[in-house]
């Protein structure tokens, strides 16, 4: 039977143009500093900053384009830099925060060295730091307060409440307008404001990205299910699983074994426990337990991890990296996308993060953030350890 053609039509992440590449830049640690380096360990942003954050996409009002940043501190200051560690806001802030206001379209508010806030965009200082707090609010204006008082401005940095008010409602909003009740000692105003059209409402950003079509043909053996199955049925307790239910679980005696019925393999009944951890359309892991080790195989038995650690388990966030522990509380870590195991040895292991890269096209670059006896630091999904 001819395998069916699976169609995949994945999207850029974050990008304005087919010619635009993506960022491939990676936290590198170089003593107690941080600066970038590419997928391979090489240095691409010399190591100058108390710390850095992954990199993410932004649109530039100013240059009306998509351009990736990361917040950095310098000397205890927070700024932002982009792939090019040119400075896009200045490290001379207290702190910086990203307010998300749409697909790739984020303001800072950032907070000054005399604890006031103000807003910016990429390049540009949108309000000047002035005020005791600034917070986002519905329709992507934000709340102003100084001294006990409120006001309302726009993303453009326009005052649309003046800062004189004791409460503010918003009442309405429509496509085109927002409406608020404004309440201080002497007055009640209803204010009405147009409303400020986002980049993206307006055309100028174009999340887009080519079409990747993969028409797969396979040389698969011609085989009857249902025969199969029942063979296998005979002689096991049998539960399958997955996308086609090709993989099933085969009990027997109070053991568990698996069997690919597709390509024929089985597993017999060794194991105490099998768990299914990785599951997409033509690829399965799964992670075994005998004589309270743990391990992990492919679907036709093939052993990934040796089957002697504490505990397996996949990270959360659908990040799609096994956590592995061993005895002496050690942690490590296997990566699906590169068949690559890391054993353990780092004392600590957070949840992994995706970088986008075009290692392979299309698909993300596999980060975790780790801790040895002497620092933190990344380890890629190619065992590269981003440090010095």
């Amino acid at each position: 039977m001819q395998r069916i053609l699976l169609l995949f039509i994945l999207f850029c992440f974050s990008c304005v143009s087919l010619a635009q590449s993506p960022v491939t830049l990676i936290p590198y640690r170089k003593g107690n500093l941080w600066g970038f380096s590419d997928i391979n360990g090489s240095l691409k942003i010399p190591a100058l900053y108390d710390s850095v954050s992954l990199f993410f996409s932004d649109y530039s009002r100013t240059q009306n384009k998509i351009i990736h940043c990361s917040i950095v501190v310098k000397n205890g200051s927070y700024g932002v830099i982009d792939e090019n560690n040119n400075i896009l806001i200045q490290p001379d802030f207290k702190s910086i925060r990203e307010e998300y206001l749409g697909e790739s379209f984020k303001l800072f508010i950032v907070k000054d060295k005399n604890n006031k806030y103000g807003l910016s965009g990429l390049s540009k200082i949108i309000i000047q730091p002035a005020y005791d707090s600034i917070a986002r609010v519905e329709s992507d204006y934000f709340l102003l307060r100084n001294n006990g008082k409120l006001g309302i401005a726009n993303v453009n940095g326009d005052i649309i409440v003046p800062v004189a008010q004791g409460q503010i409602k918003q009442l309405s909003e429509t496509k085109n307008e927002v409406e608020w009740k404004a309440v201080n000692t002497s007055e009640t105003k209803i204010i009405k404001a147009l409303r400020i059209r986002r980049p993206s409402d307006n055309g100028e950003i174009l999340v887009a990205g080519p079409d990747a079509i993969s028409l797969e043909n396979s040389d698969e053996r011609e085989y009857d299910y249902d025969k199969e199955l029942a063979a296998l049925k005979a002689k096991y307790a049998v539960f399958c699983l997955g996308y086609n239910k090709n993989l099933c679980y085969c009990m027997k005696d109070g053991k568990t074994g698996f069997a690919n019925i597709a390509k024929n393999k089985r597993v017999p009944p060794i194991y105490d426990q099998v768990q299914a951890g990785y599951v997409s359309f033509d690829e399965n892991l799964l992670i075994v337990k005998l004589h309270g080790m743990y391990g992990l195989t492919d679907e036709d038995g093939k052993i990934l991890v040796p089957v002697k650690y504490k505990y397996i388990s996949v990270s959360p966030y659908k990040t799609g990296v096994f956590n592995i522990e061993s005895f002496d509380g050690q942690y490590g870590f296997y990566f699906p996308n590169t068949g690559k195991f890391v054993a353990p040895k780092y004392t600590k292991v957070t949840d992994g993060e995706s970088v986008y890269t075009n290692i392979q096209q299309y698909k993300d670059f596999k980060i975790m953030y780790v801790r040895d006896e002497k620092s933190s630091f990344y380890v890629g999904e190619n065992g590269i350890e981003f440090k010095e």
